[in-house]
């Protein structure tokens, strides 16, 4: 059967899960995109549906879709009509898919010996959000873990901008005084970026095990995190007193790789 209605139940369930209180109820998110759903079903994500509109497809989504329903999954096909009423994007690439969400818990992270790892607290853009997942993958973050009240991780803008990294990341979600007394009882140097720290992070030390930690866009680091000794600020030149939030992350992410790698050479 072909889904041809935008009014069909199945095409209501995921628009309502482009909003958080859907995801939170249900347990569910949405994955959109070739690239996205590719490296959500290779991290081994529990996808339930995938929703398919050929019309939109090049031969990378047809060869995706047709790997999903070699593996069980059940596909759906629907018309273009319906599709993107369901998509949250413009120009989607006809591959839409249901999955249920894992929790991860600070207690279930693995961070091996002198981890780095990156604290965000209350971001509240999906697109910053996922911007730093995707930069905290590439400089080889041990995990990430969300604090405060900002944007959750199953929003569908994280997973685009995080281009699928988001899966291979481990996540934690929990409070900013919980994520604090945990980053100290495994001995993490807890690296605030603050701009007006005294020593930049060119000066400080980024390698051994270290958390970094990113401030909202609009209002900075919250109370758990302001004041502490290991601030970092970022030099910068010209009248701009800040960068933008995922801007300054991969600053500080990569400036910590750069420095674990001369530490190995």
């Amino acid at each position: 059967m072909i889904v041809t209605s935008t009014a069909n139940p199945a095409i209501k369930r995921l628009v309502r899960l482009r909003e958080r209180r859907e995801r939170d109820r249900t347990g569910e998110f949405l994955i959109e995109g070739t690239r996205e759903l590719q490296r959500a079903f290779e991290c081994g994500v529990d996808i339930t549906d995938v929703f398919s509109c050929p019309e939109l497809h090049r031969p990378p989504t047809t060869a995706l879709v047709a790997a999903l329903e070699r593996k069980g999954l059940p596909v759906t096909e629907t018309s273009l009509a319906p599709f993107e009423k369901a998509s949250g994007r413009q120009g989607p690439d006809g591959v839409l898919a249901v999955a249920n969400q894992a929790r991860v818990d600070l207690e279930s992270l693995e961070i091996g010996d002198a981890p780095l790892v990156i604290v965000t607290d209350a971001i509240e853009k999906p697109g910053n959000l996922g911007a730093l997942v995707r930069s905290a993958a590439a400089a080889g973050a041990a995990a990430m873990v969300v604090t405060g009240t900002g944007t959750d991780v199953y929003n569908p803008g994280v997973i685009r901008s995080s281009q699928g990294t988001v899966f291979s990341l481990p996540v934690a979600t929990c409070a900013g005084g919980e994520a604090k007394a945990w980053l100290e009882a495994h001995e993490l140097t807890i690296r605030p970026a603050d701009p007006d720290a005294s020593f930049t992070c060119w000066e400080a030390d980024l390698t051994g095990g270290v958390a970094l930690v990113i401030g909202s866009e609009a209002r900075g680091l919250s109370a758990d995190w302001v004041g502490l000794p290991g601030a970092v600020s970022i030099p910068m030149a010209g009248i701009g007193d800040s960068l933008n939030a995922s801007a300054a992350g991969a600053v500080l992410l990569f400036e910590a790789a750069r420095q674990r790698a001369l530490r190995l050479s």
